[in-house]
């Protein structure tokens, strides 16, 4: 029939209907591939559909198998398993001491500690200084704990050992020294030879008329100027250095004396109208000067 066709018509409406007939011919052919597509998409929705309710299911009752073991464990077991929360608060804590340790300090933080030990360190010098030792020593020692560098810790450790030397030679003595032994054996030797003196003035003032009488001013005064050191030292311990200072005052006093009775003398010789002391007043001026320096010793 196409034959047929193609032959009835002629030039320019034979081409046309070529034409009009190849494109229907493609369209027809593109309605078939359409016709496919939806079909197929038709079976494809539909199953996606219904898979997805199964798979949500299945999660489910895998969560409820999940929460069923959960109950099913033992106390013992649930209470060794550490909480969330403490478990999270230990996992924090390992991970910062890390970089906690590892972190170094800014510049602004060993300035500041510098500056402070420094302002601490001219304080505790200010105490040294002050001889106020026992505090200045214990602030030097815990400078040393905290010194920023080795100079300035064994300097610190330096200065805490001097002021703790010197506090120690500060601390004064719970008892005053006393005399020694060998003082007192002075004194008493010295005092012997006073209690003779004095025992010779005052046989040359009295002028006993018999030997007896000469001696008896030795015997007593001898023993009493003896017994008065030894009770006064008895009654109240000499402090060191007391017995040497009254000892050295009296032979300083009889030597004052000795001095001015040959000044005397020699004054009388070179004017012959002047008169030499005789032995009374000899003693006295000796006996006086020897009296006067042992007491200026002993006070001072």
């Amino acid at each position: 029939m196409l034959s047929q066709g193609h032959a009835s018509i002629p030039g320019k409406r034979r081409k046309r209907h070529a034409f009009t007939l190849g494109t229907t011919l493609h369209l027809r052919k593109g309605g078939v591939w359409v016709c496919a597509w939806c079909v197929w998409l038709s079976l494809t929705i539909p199953t996606a559909v219904a898979q997805s309710p199964n798979s949500e299911s299945d999660a489910n009752a895998e969560g409820v198998d999940g929460n069923a073991e959960g109950v099913n464990e033992s106390p013992a077991e649930l209470q060794a398993q550490p909480e969330p929360s403490q478990m999270d608060a230990e996992q924090v804590q390992e991970a910062a001491a890390p970089l906690e340790s590892a972190v170094p300090l800014t510049p602004a933080t060993s300035t500041q500690d510098d500056a402070r030990w420094r302002k601490r360190y001219a304080h505790a010098r200010t105490l040294l200084v002050d001889e106020r030792f026992e505090e200045a020593s214990a602030e030097f020692d815990a400078l040393a704990v905290k010194a920023p560098s080795e100079e300035d810790q064994r300097l610190a450790a330096e200065l805490a050992a001097i002021a703790k030397e010197s506090s120690k030679r500060e601390e004064p003595d719970e008892q005053p020294r006393l005399r020694t032994s060998d003082e007192l054996g002075i004194l008493y030797t010295t005092g012997v030879f006073y209690g003779l003196g004095t025992g010779a003035f005052v046989a040359l003032q009295l002028k006993p008329q018999s030997f007896g009488a000469a001696l008896l001013p030795f015997a007593l005064i001898v023993p009493a100027t003896v017994g008065a050191i030894a009770l006064a030292d008895a009654y109240r311990p000499l402090l060191h250095g007391v017995p040497h200072a009254i000892a050295a005052g009296m032979y300083l006093g009889f030597g004052e004396s000795l001095w001015i009775v040959g000044y005397q003398r020699a004054r009388a010789n070179l004017r012959p109208n002047r008169n030499r002391w005789h032995a009374e007043r000899v003693s006295t001026a000796l006996w006086i000067g020897a009296t006067t320096g042992g007491l200026v010793g002993g006070f001072i």
